[in-house]
């Protein structure tokens, strides 16, 4: 890596010249770097970021809230609460979010429009803000496992939510003196088969989705299972979205199991600042 005082340009890609960008570029934050548009003036622009990573270890608390309401009140907290968990619960909608809060006083998406109570349980992970600038995201997955066998799955979203339809792909399973196995399905990218008991799953690798066009994706993937039945999934796909995306959620198939032990992470890239390439139809 060169020193952000220092960039080389060539007209031709064989000769190269060194010059100091002009304005007083010098990054002011971890994951900026120099960014031109006419290759002679740069301004520093964040373009390489890294989220916080979301526990999927088991959390359980009751909760309480009345009416129309974005707050929900918890007590009783076995685990630990973070934004961006997917719950579930008597009174929680389907694909539940909580996207602020602290303590026990969370806000939640979408409002509760009855009473909550009982026991929340946690069954995705959303990241919330994927910023629009992004060309390449790559999700991370360390020691995830699951309490059923819903196979695990992710889904791209847009600002109205996680998008169901529409996905183009398969999932293979690879296992040492069997069959290999080959999955599709069109409401997400999945993240491994629908064979075997994925609470005897733990789950590490990586996913990574790289930008198409502005509102399409394409999905490349290598996840491992360490249990005793030592398993590995290969995923690739495509989904087209509609519109901008700027949200990505981790969940199960049937969408009730519970997340019980691991952590999930993502980075975002902005790759065709470094390089760019027209695209051929």
């Amino acid at each position: 890596l060169f020193p952000y005082t220092t960039l080389f340009r060539s007209s031709n890609g064989t000769a190269w010249t060194s010059a100091s960008p002009s304005g007083g570029v010098a990054p002011t934050a971890i994951g900026q770097i120099p960014f031109s548009t006419n290759g002679s003036t740069y301004t520093p622009t964040q373009k390489i970021t890294q989220g916080t990573s979301i526990l999927t270890a088991t959390t359980s608390f009751t909760g309480a809230t009345s009416g129309i309401s974005t707050t929900l009140t918890a007590s009783s907290i076995t685990g630990t609460i973070a934004i961006g968990q997917v719950i579930a619960g008597t009174g929680i909608a389907a694909g539940t979010t909580i996207t602020a809060g602290s303590g026990t006083s969370w806000t939640i998406s979408p409002a509760s429009t009855g009473t909550v109570s009982g026991t929340i349980t946690v069954v995705g992970v959303d990241f919330l803000s994927i910023p629009s600038w992004a060309k390449r995201i790559t999700v991370m997955f360390v020691g995830v496992s699951t309490s059923g066998t819903s196979p695990v799955l992710i889904q791209l979203g847009i600002s109205s939510g996680p998008v169901i339809t529409g996905y183009i792909g398969t999932v293979v399973q690879e296992q040492q003196s069997t069959n290999n196995v080959v999955n599709t399905l069109s409401s997400g990218f999945l993240v491994t088969d629908s064979t075997g008991s994925l609470a005897a799953q733990t789950l590490y690798g990586a996913a990574i989705f790289s930008q198409f066009s502005s509102t399409s994706w394409m999905a490349t993937g290598l996840i491992s299972n360490t249990t005793t039945t030592v398993r590995a999934y290969e995923q690739c796909g495509y989904v087209p979205l509609g519109a901008t995306l700027d949200r990505i959620r981790i969940t199960t198939v049937g969408g009730t199991d519970t997340f019980d032990a691991g952590s999930i992470n993502r980075s975002e890239e902005h790759t065709s600042e470094l390089q760019s390439r027209s695209a051929i139809s």
